[in-house]
C-alpha cells in the first residue's frame, strides 16, 4: 500500500463524518418541531461509524481490483509479446514451405504441386533441400 494511504483514509473518513453531522444537523432544523424525534448523539455517532466502516471496505475493495486490473494488463502485455513472436515464426515456416514447394516444382519438372507432394520420392525434392524438409505421403 502507498505511503500514506491510512492517513488519506483516515481525513476522508473524518470529512464524511463531519459532512453526516452537518447533514443531520440541516435535517433536524429543517424539520421542524412536529416532526419525528432528533436523533441523539450515540445515535448519529453510530450511523458515522457505520458508514466509515462500509467506506473503508468499499475502498479495500477497490483497492484489491485495481490491483488485479494490474496484474492482468502486464499479463495481457507478456501474452502479446508472445504471440508476436509465434506469428513471426509462424509467418517465417510459411514463406520456407512455400519456397520449398516452388522450388521442387521447378527442380523436378512436375506438372503440379500435387505430383510433387505425392512422388514417393524424396529425391523429387531440389538438391538445395533435404529430404528432411520435403514431405510426401506423411513421411518426412
Amino acid at each position: 500500500m502507498r505511503r500514506g494511504a491510512g492517513r488519506s483514509r483516515f481525513r476522508r473518513g473524518v470529512a464524511i463524518a463531519a459532512g453526516l453531522v452537518a447533514a443531520g444537523g440541516l435535517a433536524v432544523v429543517a424539520s421542524g418541531a412536529g416532526a419525528a424525534p432528533q436523533p441523539t448523539v450515540d445515535q448519529v455517532q453510530a450511523r458515522i461509524n457505520q458508514l466509515t466502516s462500509q467506506f473503508n471496505q468499499v475502498s479495500q475493495q477497490f483497492d484489491q481490483a485495481s490491483q488485479q486490473l494490474s496484474a492482468a494488463q502486464s499479463r495481457l502485455s507478456q501474452v502479446r509479446v508472445h504471440l508476436n513472436h509465434a506469428n513471426a515464426q509462424f509467418k517465417a515456416a510459411q514463406a520456407t514451405v512455400a519456397q520449398t514447394a516452388a522450388a521442387a516444382f521447378e527442380d523436378t519438372g512436375a506438372t503440379s504441386i500435387a505430383g510433387v507432394l505425392t512422388s514417393g520420392d524424396p529425391r523429387a525434392c531440389s538438391p538445395r533441400v533435404t529430404p528432411r524438409s520435403c514431405c510426401s505421403r506423411g513421411r518426412c
